[in-house]
């Protein structure tokens, strides 16, 4: 059983199947399968000490492959960590996608019988998400109201809050929150700039200047 307590879902498979194409000793061979298939590529896409972990539900088969580990050392064994989130976000995709791959192929389901087949990001591609979100915020400014670049703020703290109350390694809280505070004060300006042809907005700057506040406030609380 994978250690839920201290390591966050990388990634994960899902896939739904119905009717099922094997029967119970196939089933079990099957999981045997999956989770060595799971565990080698989890080795060699992330980095040694990750766990996996193979779930099967009875009735029609839903297949639950989880990948978990540790985004302080998945994203710093690759450098920086503007590069390393991009580099693990790439790689838990191309595992999850190639645990989807497997799970169909060793099920010999096709796609009469494949009712939901989902290859998750876990919290390494939401992590991507939220930095691609602040370059895009940065992109923005100048271009869009003071008032927009609000409106994108909050989500931006809504979807970091969201990440944060899904990290359970000890040390991924405080090593997010201290890069997501630099990426910030690099990207994210004090004081918004007025598009070019349109007024001069005091209410919207203020708006501005809470988003931001609050945002930061997350971060460094």
């Amino acid at each position: 059983m994978a250690n839920y307590i201290n390591k966050d879902i990388l990634c994960q498979a899902y896939i739904h199947i119905d009717p099922v194409p094997l029967d119970g000793s196939e089933l079990d061979q099957f999981q045997i399968i999956l989770d060595e298939f799971l565990s080698s590529r989890g080795k060699f896409f992330i980095y040694d000490e990750v766990d996996s972990e193979v779930a099967l539900k009875d009735g029609s088969l839903k297949v639950y492959a989880t990948i978990l580990g540790s985004l302080y050392i998945g994203i710093s064994q690759y450098g920086s960590f503007r590069s390393g989130v991009d580099y693990l976000a790439s790689d838990v995709k191309r595992l999850s996608e190639s645990i989807v791959a497997e799970s169909l192929f060793q099920s010999q389901s096709r796609h009469d019988n494949i009712i939901r087949a989902e290859a998750r990001i876990g919290v390494a591609g939401r992590l991507k998400q939220i930095v691609d979100e602040i370059d895009q915020i940065n992109s923005r400014i100048g271009h869009d109201s003071p008032r927009a670049l609000s409106r994108k703020l909050e989500r931006l703290t809504e979807s970091l809050e969201k990440l944060i109350g899904k990290l359970n390694d000890p040390q991924d809280i405080p090593y997010i929150k201290e890069n997501i505070a630099l990426i910030g004060e690099e990207k994210i300006q004090e004081k918004p700039v007025t598009p070019p042809r349109s007024r001069e907005d005091p209410e919207g700057n203020k708006l501005y200047a809470l988003s931001r506040k609050q945002f930061f406030e997350l971060i460094k609380a």
